[in-house]
């Protein structure tokens, strides 16, 4: 998923993904019968591309750690586990792309590569 913007909203974007990550250690989530807790961690982006990169792990609760029924009961921090998954945003110019962890490194290379070729200038 690619987001087109300024390259000077681009990088803006960029510095409030950083800046919002800590504040979204723990937070709840509800889903159509599930109301459970996950929390973000900042990680090493796995790309070496682009003009600036975020990565994160998603973590979630051990298993079995949920509120049935899909009622929104406020949940207390607790221990989460780390499943490994990472997220990543490549900055190219003004355009942002979402990369889950599963994407090659060769895929992201060469979407970025034709990111540069397509900037103005």
């Amino acid at each position: 998923m690619s987001y087109s913007f300024s390259e000077d909203d681009a990088k803006s974007v960029m510095k409030r993904i950083r800046a919002a990550l800590p504040s979204c250690a723990h937070y709840n989530a509800w889903y159509a019968d599930l109301y459970t807790r996950h929390g973000l961690r900042p990680a090493q982006p796995p790309y070496r591309v682009g003009d600036d990169r975020i990565s994160y792990r998603r973590l979630d609760p051990p298993p079995g750690d949920a509120s049935a029924g899909g009622s929104p009961v406020p949940m207390a921090p607790g221990p989460l586990q780390e499943p490994g998954r990472t997220t990543t945003f490549v900055r190219t110019g003004g355009v942002i792309t979402l990369y889950p962890a599963a994407v090659p490194q060769a895929v992201v290379e060469d979407l970025t590569n034709r990111f540069r070729r397509a900037a103005p200038g």
